[in-house]
């Protein structure tokens, strides 16, 4: 609904969208800036460019199943990511 919002005609609706959509990824970010650091805006980049990506894909009709198997990919790929770039941190 952010993302939607975020492209509003109405002004008011597009800056309310963009600021909640600012604030949700920059919570994001410092979350992961705890845990590793050194890639922390790209990951955070990558998780809010997924949503907004499977929020435009179920915008223009993608079937909730294939939406869940690409949320479940993204959510895959990044822990994968997160994992070996925080393992790496540690080391």
């Amino acid at each position: 609904m952010v993302t939607e919002g975020m492209r509003a005609d109405d002004p008011q609706a597009r800056s309310l969208a963009s600021k909640y959509g600012n604030s949700i990824a920059n919570y994001i970010e410092q979350y992961i800036q705890r845990h590793c650091p050194s890639r922390a805006i790209e990951l955070s980049d990558y998780v809010v460019t997924a949503l907004r990506g499977l929020c435009a894909a179920a915008h223009v009709g993608l079937p909730k199943i294939r939406l869940l198997a690409v949320a479940k990919l993204a959510g895959e790929s990044f822990e994968s990511m997160f994992t070996l770039s925080n393992s790496k941190e540690k080391s």
